[in-house]
């Protein structure tokens, strides 16, 4: 680099007319367009010098070189990504009075417009899209004669590149793109690429990149599926790996849609849309403000010519079938290869093997000397060892490669590298099979390896769910027990307290009335006493042995005695199915007495029935008990009134059956009569009990034990 210390106007020549144009190009993307204003401005009859500036950003110094008239010096500044020198360069500028200032990206503008507030040098813009706001504001500037150009229109193509996939068979499902989010016109373009994406069904997977490092990284773990593809964008970033991210493709068996058409060949893109015409368009309005013109009467311009380029050697290598329509409008179509069939290799070097031993034979036949036939033998010998050598390096070698290659992917070395052999089309087709199994089997391993994950930390979310679940149950369970052991407790401290603290008064009350000889008296202690008889008999908690024999016992000898209207009522008892040993735990025992007692008792005491039946039977491990009577019943809203005056059976029992996994059911109506039942789970009894069988009584133990009981 040098330099521009030899160029300037020079005051004695003023026939020789020069003038100088700085460029910033803050990235290196866009270089490719110097060239090209250099040709437009020639073709407008100047005379062009291009120079670059060196490390530092200083004005020129006049000089005694003398330039042909019209000529233009081109002082180009590379920035290469650095903010500092764009503005240094940009003040280079203004210091040297150019005619105008090319800015070739959006950081070039902005230092541009900076350097020359309150200056009158017009800039010309390129590669700078029409995003956010960016038309309106270069309008005014346009108008306050202070810059034009040329719209960036790359973004706007970016759905017809989405497009040109669905134009061929099988389409992809998926695209894969790398871009920079600190770059607006990236942005910008990734924007357009996510709206033709939902428009077309595709799904876009964008990668977010930072740095050259950024990018190896990702393109080296990139996993693409079979049906899916790969793009590049205008991205700086990324344009040093064009030939990396085609690489990628092919092993990915996945196609690869390029930004220029330079990459079809070099990179292997299927496809390749370049927009041109920005440079020349650029030349044409640096042209009219030479020539006097102010950037208020030049409206922004933008390119319209697009050429497309299309690959079918990798469409063939890919296995895909492009659209006719796509290949008929593409400008720039590069040919498949046409690959001998290996059946047509082989024929060819059969037939040449024949004619030559057609003339050995003919001259041997015609000449009858030794050194003939030392010469037939070794020319045979040769054409053997010719055909050998030839199958095995065209057929057998890749082959055996081919072979060896499966049997490493088949071992799970999915990285093995697949030979791309060209010999001929069936084994170029063999290669392309593998490369598309092996993509394939990358594809399911990772889909495989993501489902693993997913259900194991679902196997782990559910193992944890069910821990804390059968922890909650223990501590309900618990409480539960404990809530009806504490009941129970409370219902045997509260008899106990009936028994020494008023059963004693009540004694002395009747003493008093016996010695005073009141009657009347002595039946209201009586009558004190048989309600708190019930009332104990109520809150007591029996000790229970045998559920069956406390029932009967229940039934036939207790109720009774206690309620003196019993006698008058039939009751029917059939519960000879607890006569079995069932799993019953004592809260199970106990409930099934409470229910008994309290229903029965009801029933003696406001139903007005003349008969009560109480059964129990088993069905499907479970144990129903009912309750069956013929008096005047009630209706079912009642219930809450029951139990907000004082009457707690049906909540006590409901409650209880919950506790154990079971259920109550009520069924009753005026003038019906009622029927309770409530049916409890009998744990490990379908497995101990295939068949229901009655076991026998036994009498003598009932009598025995009935005579023990105490009353």
């Amino acid at each position: 680099m040098c330099y521009i210390t030899s160029y300037w106007r020079m005051p004695q020549a003023p026939e020789a007319l020069m003038h100088i144009i700085g460029i910033l190009s803050f990235l290196e993307n866009s270089i490719h367009e110097i060239p090209i204003i250099e040709r437009g401005l020639n073709r407008l009859g100047y005379a062009v010098h291009l120079e670059q500036m060196g490390t530092q950003a200083q004005s020129p110094d006049p000089g005694d070189y003398y330039y042909e008239k019209e000529s233009v010096i081109l002082w180009l500044c590379r920035c290469f990504g650095n903010v500092g020198r764009c503005e240094k360069a940009a003040e280079a500028f203004v210091a040297a009075d150019v005619d105008a200032i090319v800015a070739m990206t959006d950081q070039d503008l902005q230092a541009a417009l900076q350097a020359t507030s309150g200056h009158s040098i017009p800039i010309v813009f390129t590669h700078i899209t029409r995003e956010r706001g960016g038309e309106r504001q270069v309008e005014q500037l346009r108008m306050s004669d202070r810059v034009t150009g040329v719209w960036d229109i790359w973004p706007e193509i970016a759905a017809e590149r989405l497009a040109l996939i669905t134009e061929m068979v099988p389409p992809a499902s998926a695209v894969h793109a790398f871009y920079n989010p600190e770059l607006p016109r990236v942005v910008a373009e990734a924007r357009a690429l996510e709206q033709a994406s939902r428009d077309l069904g595709i799904r876009l997977v964008l990668h977010e990149v930072h740095d050259p490092n950024d990018v190896k990284n990702q393109l080296s773990h990139l996993q693409a599926q079979q049906d899916q593809a790969l793009i590049r964008l205008a991205d700086p970033t990324v344009e040093a790996f064009a030939s990396l991210m085609g690489a990628v493709a092919h092993e990915q068996n996945i196609p690869y849609i390029g930004l220029s058409l330079t990459e079809l060949e070099r990179c292997g893109a299927l496809f390749a849309i370049e927009l041109q015409g920005t440079g020349e368009l650029a030349a044409q309005i640096l042209g009219r403000l030479l020539r006097g013109e102010r950037p208020s009467s030049i409206s922004c311009r933008q390119p319209s010519e697009k050429v497309l380029g299309v690959n079918l050697e990798a469409a063939l290598d890919l296995g895909l079938i492009l659209s006719p329509a796509v290949v008929s409008r593409a400008q720039i179509t590069l040919p498949a290869q046409e690959n001998k069939r290996l059946a047509a290799q082989f024929m060819s070097v059969l037939l040449l093997a024949l004619f030559g031993v057609n003339i050995i034979v003919a001259l041997t036949s015609q000449l009858n000397e030794p050194y003939v036939y030392a010469l037939t033998a070794a020319t045979t010998l040769a054409l053997v060892i010719w055909i050998w050598v030839y199958l095995s390096r065209r057929v057998i070698a890749p082959i055996r490669e081919l072979a060896i290659t499966a049997e490493k992917i088949g071992a799970g070395q999915l990285n093995t590298t697949i030979a791309d052999p060209k010999a001929n089309a069936e084994i170029s087709t063999l290669a392309r099979a593998l490369r598309r199994m092996r993509s394939n089997l990358r594809s399911s391993y990772a889909n495989l390896d993501e489902l693993n994950r997913n259900l194991q930390e679902q196997v782990d979310e559910l193992t944890k769910a069910n821990k804390a679940l059968q922890i909650a149950k223990q501590k309900l369970e618990l409480a539960g027990r404990r809530l009806v052991e504490a009941e129970d407790s409370g219902r045997f401290a509260l008899t106990t307290y009936i028994h020494d603290e008023v059963y004693r008064p009540l004694d002395g009350i009747g003493a008093i009335a016996e010695e005073l000889n009141h009657p009347a008296l002595d039946k209201l202690a009586k009558e004190l006493e048989q309600r708190i008889r019930q009332i104990r008999f109520e809150l007591s908690a029996p000790i229970l042995h045998d559920i069956g024999i406390e029932l009967r016992r229940l039934i036939q000898e207790i109720l009774p005695a206690v309620y003196p209207d019993a006698k008058d009522i039939k009751a029917t008892l059939d519960v000879s199915c607890l006569d079995q040993e069932l799993p019953l735990e004592s809260a199970h025992i106990f409930l099934i007495y409470r229910f008994i007692r309290g229903a029965v008792s009801n029933a003696y005491r406001h139903s007005h029935a003349t008969h009560v039946s109480v059964s129990a039977k088993i069905e499907k491990a479970q144990l129903f008990l009912s309750v069956c009577d013929n008096g005047t019943g009630f209706e079912k809203d009642q219930i809450d009134g029951l139990i907000e005056a004082g009457h707690y059976f049906f909540h006590d029992i409901e409650i209880r059956c919950k506790q154990l996994n079971g259920s109550l059911r009520i069924d009753s109506g005026p003038g019906c009569g009622t029927q309770l039942q409530i049916n409890l789970p009998l744990a490990g009894y379908a497995r101990k009990y295939r068949t229901f069988t009655m076991a026998p009584r036994n009498h003598r133990r009932d009598k025995q034990h009935r005579e023990s009981a105490q009353p």
